[in-house]
Formats: C-alpha cells, structure tokens, sequence
C-alpha cells in the first residue's frame, strides 16, 4: 500500500502551533462555565 505524506507547516497563516487568547480573561465562574460546555461536544 502506497503511504501518503502531509506536511503541516507551522509557518504558514493560520496554521501556527502558538495558541490563543481567547477566554483568557473571562472570570474563573466563566472559565469554569466554559470547560463544562465543551465537555459536552
């Protein structure tokens, strides 16, 4: 069987390994909020 390759390059827009900011300033009921809701996708 022929293997297939994929390069993910992190250069590229919209591909980067550095995170996010967002909910970081929600308070920490919110935050806590948030967890719990994204648990149940």
């Amino acid at each position: 069987m022929e293997q297939r390759y994929f390069l993910f390059d992190t250069r590229r827009r919209g591909e980067g390994n550095g995170g996010h900011l967002y909910g970081t300033t929600l308070p920490p009921e919110q935050k806590e909020q948030l967890l719990e809701y994204l648990k149940t996708l």
